[in-house]
């Protein structure tokens, strides 16, 4: 089962996947999920793009799932074998405070508005609403090399100062520069990375 889902963006997110809700076994950037039923058997099914573990993820889930069932059960865990009417009331103000403390769990995870449009910039050009750094490395080089061919033949820039200046083209011209540029800070390394992260600050108010 995948877990907790954060950087969600119009149906692509981030999650890990679980085993019997316990251990998590790795993470995917998901582009789909579906449901289906057979006669009383339901089932869920997921694709997308494995990614490398992501932390943050597998830590929500544990709270998002768990502390439901714990405040569901923490009046009989702790008063098991009393009389139902004889459970003191803090015993139930916990377990509200366990399903409170679950769903403020869903809030971290979630991107700003300003992320949610970024990471839509990105989407335009890669179909991945996903900041590079969370691809593995073979695929963000992939993804680059496709952007860098793609800005070539639209005769678009592919310098890192050239792409700072692109911003007074259409937006989806600049989403794809934008994009090239975010995928090539994350590919590179020390200054040319900081070369190409300032390019890609430079576009960003354009998007």
């Amino acid at each position: 089962m995948m877990l907790g889902v954060i950087d969600e963006v119009d149906g692509h997110f981030v999650a890990t996947k679980f085993l019997a809700l316990l251990l998590p076994t790795g993470s995917m950037y998901v582009t789909k999920q579906t449901f289906s039923r057979s006669g009383n058997v339901s089932s869920m099914s997921w694709e997308g793009v494995p990614i490398p573990f992501q932390w943050k993820s597998a830590a929500l889930a544990y709270p998002r799932v768990w502390l439901w069932f714990l405040g569901v059960a923490w009046p009989f865990l702790t008063h098991w074998g009393e009389n139902v009417s004889r459970v003191p009331s803090s015993a139930y103000y916990t377990s509200l405070g366990m399903f409170a403390a679950a769903l403020l769990a869903l809030i971290p995870g979630r991107p700003s508005a300003r992320e949610k449009n970024r990471l839509r910039a990105l989407g335009v050009a890669t179909g991945m609403r996903l900041d590079p750094k969370r691809l593995y490395p073979a695929t963000r080089e992939v993804a680059r090399g496709e952007l860098e061919d793609e800005l070539k033949q639209a005769s678009l820039p592919t310098t890192p100062k050239e792409c700072a200046a692109a911003g007074a083209l259409p937006r989806e011209l600049v989403a794809r520069v934008y994009a090239f540029a975010c995928y090539s800070a994350a590919c590179a390394s020390g200054a040319e990375a900081d070369e190409w992260r300032a390019a890609a600050a430079q576009l960003l108010p354009a998007l």
